[in-house]
């Protein structure tokens, strides 16, 4: 134990420290030495030695004095004990003054006539009733302070339950129009299949019998595109209701003319095109599978917009739950200072037959109670107001936002963006340079040596468990092992139970020690004991409170993080449309390698086909330098998610893209198209390398025809674009683990 307390302590701000090898009693040791010390530690499974896992425990000193508990002592808890009074004493001038000076004046005379009481009413006796009646008056004016606190409180919640249930609902829909556009990669791998079985029998030497086998092709990739073209229907309705659960208007697709049964007509078309019917076969397959590839691109938008609507509507129930959390926080003093005036109308009933100088100090502090009773009531009020202002509009966000303050009163200097992540999530780097052959040879050789195709599957890896039951013992095992956040000292108990076990011992022996005066003592005792539970009482529920407006705040800001994923989703989707088609297309070159049939009767065909085989390259080429742009704006926007975001969104020099704002109307300044062109050098030469390699194989080697060449250059070009497709989808991945580990 003194040899790991040495370690923890040894560690600097930011700097961690993993133990390895531990039991499960020396783990439970290190998150509770941990603890002890404010700093912060988190359990996790690794691969061990010959294959078996382990649990290792990371421990990291926060980078903030605010995280750290200091050492406690009778002094520290005296001087404690005179700050708050200090502080209760200015936040009840600063009530006073704020309320005007018709309040002033009421609390003054009411605190000069209490005290003034028991001269003036001495003659009179009527002092003995008048005193503890006005202090019960003043106790119940503070009790129903903390009744219309907790209904402001209810509000709230309700509110935010609401809210948070629109949410739910969107999430639901969406996850829903996620599984429908998962089956899309199967449609476009069906109908490109279909189009390089019937290109290659157009050109190989097959027996009759195989060529109408694959002429049969044709029929798989027309159910394909068939049920793709259903599929984007449903995904466009699932989108379409989760962006109604936020409050979002359904950004409606664009309207084409091969939506509903137009879709067949270029695949009509091949058959009236002038050559043999295998290269028709081919044209109509490449048409299925083009027209697949854009409804899947269009689908992703839909998906992309509908994230960047629920991403938003997250930043929204955030901040109403941020606002809630703040009036609870701010309702959860009241209770001890409903105790405090109860307890002091009892005091003052008690000591009205023995000193009413003394007693008449009693509504004097009743007074004070309310005034700070009255002021807590009115910011759970505000906080409950504000909520309501806010929400009116789920993709509505406040130019001024209430993070600054909250934290404030919450009593959390340190900035949740900048908190410390206790698990970094693999290697950056989403560069061309992943592309590299250097890069690439290297990977597939990793790839070789993991291949298991040799090798027959251990019965241990057969019969493992599910991963959902492996998450949920790795859950287990946490909360067995996790003690960190209970911040448990057992200097600081032990000191509050011989305080409480003292006083309670002196209350059970005071009436035969002193028995004249037990009937004040035992009062008196009690009283400071029931003050002493609803303050402690008062100051957990206080640190929950602000826990969760600090759990709101990190959902402010990881929300903030999917609207930038949504962002880039948003261009993702023109590569995807960039793929599939160059890649049907690609085969379509095939077709005029063989002369068509009307070459001998007509002498335009020929013209035509070497047209025909020049547009093809021209296209692709053209497609691989426009693949560019929407690569780069990837890059853009998923380069804005980091370990540390800003703690306010003001802060944000480019902020999110609005959802539909890619598909609808011109981009903001900042990632429109030509500012992509003028980032810098590298942004002007990446289209141009782009189109090189197409350009280069469609002039060398110059041996060989040029039908040939173009089939080259088609396939360089589609890979070029393809590329751009993996590195995009590479650098969204990476800020999908960064999204999840924060």
């Amino acid at each position: 134990t003194d040899d790991i307390r040495s370690q923890l302590k040894a560690l600097d701000l930011g700097e961690r420290r993993e133990f390895r090898g531990l039991s499960r009693d020396q783990r439970r040791k290190v998150h509770l030495l941990a603890g002890e010390l404010g700093m912060l530690s988190q359990s996790f499974t690794s691969a061990g030695s010959a294959g078996k896992k382990a649990r290792n425990v990371v421990v990291t000193n926060p980078p903030s004095q605010a995280l750290l508990q200091p050492r406690s002592t009778v002094e520290s808890d005296i001087q404690k004990f005179t700050d708050d009074l200090g502080e209760e004493a200015n936040a009840i001038q600063k009530t006073l003054q704020e309320s005007g000076w018709q309040v002033a004046s009421v609390a003054g005379v009411f605190v000069l006539g209490s005290l003034a009481s028991p001269l003036l009413l001495s003659n009179v006796g009527g002092a003995e009733l008048l005193l503890p009646l006005a202090t019960g008056t003043v106790g119940l004016a503070t009790a129903w302070q903390e009744t219309a606190g907790k209904s402001a409180v209810a509000v709230a919640k309700r509110q935010t339950a609401f809210l948070l249930t629109k949410e739910a609902r969107a999430e639901t829909f969406l996850g829903r129009g996620h599984l429908a556009y998962a089956a899309f990669p199967t449609d476009v791998a069906i109908a490109t299949l279909a189009t390089i079985a019937t290109g290659l029998s157009s050109v190989l030497n097959l027996t009759q019998l195989w060529k109408s086998l694959v002429m049969l092709m044709v029929i798989p990739a027309y159910t394909a595109c068939s049920v793709a073209m259903q599929r984007r229907r449903k995904v466009e309705r699932f989108v379409a209701a989760s962006m109604r659960c936020v409050d979002a208007a359904p950004i409606p697709p664009p309207k084409r003319f091969w939506k509903q049964r137009w879709w067949m007509i270029p695949a009509a078309l091949a058959v009236s095109f002038p050559c043999d019917l295998y290269g028709r076969a081919t044209i109509a397959c490449a048409a299925f599978a083009a027209e697949i590839a854009i409804a899947m691109a269009e689908s992703s938008m839909q998906l992309a917009n509908a994230t960047g609507s629920v991403a938003r509507a997250g930043c929204v129930v955030a901040t109403a739950d941020a606002w809630s959390q703040l009036a609870q926080f701010s309702t959860r003093a009241l209770p001890y200072r409903t105790a405090l005036a109860v307890v002091s109308t009892l005091i003052a009933t008690a000591l009205v037959e023995y000193s009413l100088p003394v007693c008449a100090l009693f509504p004097a502090l009743g007074a004070a109670v309310f005034a700070r009773s009255f002021d807590v009531n009115r910011q759970s009020q505000k906080a409950s107001q504000q909520l309501a202002e806010d929400v009116r509009d789920m993709q509505v966000l406040r130019k001024v936002e209430p993070w600054p303050l909250l934290r404030q009163v919450s009593d959390f200097s340190v900035e949740p963006s900048r908190l410390p992540l206790l698990q970094t999530t693999g290697r950056k780097g989403t560069g061309i340079g992943v592309l590299s052959p250097r890069n690439l040879f290297q990977r597939a050789k990793r790839g070789l040596g993991r291949l298991t195709l040799w090798e027959d599957t251990s019965p241990a890896e057969a019969y493992k468990p599910a991963a959902s039951d492996q998450a949920v013992k790795s859950v287990q095992s946490d909360l067995n092992e996790i003690r960190s956040l209970t911040r448990y000292t057992r200097r600081g108990w032990f000191r509050t139970f011989s305080i409480v076990g003292v006083l309670s011992l002196a209350c059970v022996l005071q009436p035969w020690l002193v028995f004249s005066a037990s009937e004040v003592v035992l009062p008196v005792a009690g009283a400071l004991l029931t003050i002493f539970v609803a303050a402690s009482e008062s100051d957990a529920r206080r640190a929950a409170a602000a826990s969760k407006v600090r759990a709101a705040d990190l959902k402010s800001v990881t929300s903030t993080m999917e609207e930038f994923l949504a962002s880039g989703m948003q261009f993702r989707s023109f590569l995807l449309a960039f793929a599939g088609v160059t890649a049907a297309s690609c085969v379509v070159s095939l077709v005029p390698i063989k002369p068509w049939y009307l070459t001998s009767r007509t002498e335009w065909v020929e013209v035509a086909q070497n047209c025909w085989s020049f547009g093809l390259v021209a296209f692709h080429c053209a497609a691989a330098a426009a693949s560019a742009l929407p690569f780069q704006a990837v890059r853009m926007w998923t380069s804005k998610v980091q370990s540390e975001m800003p703690s306010s969104r003001s802060d944000i020099k480019l902020p999110p893209l609005r959802p539909g704002v890619v598909s609808e109307g011109p981009l903001p300044k900042g990632s429109r198209w030509r500012d992509l062109w003028s980032k810098s050098r590298w942004s002007l030469m990446l289209p141009l390398l782009a189109a090189l390699p197409g350009v280069l194989l469609g002039f060398f080697p110059s041996s060989r025809p040029f039908e040939h060449r173009a089939v080259a250059s088609t396939a360089g070009s589609s890979f070029v674009v393809a590329g751009m497709l993996f590195l995009a989808e590479r650098a969204l991945f990476r800020v999908e683990l960064l999204i999840a580990s924060r």
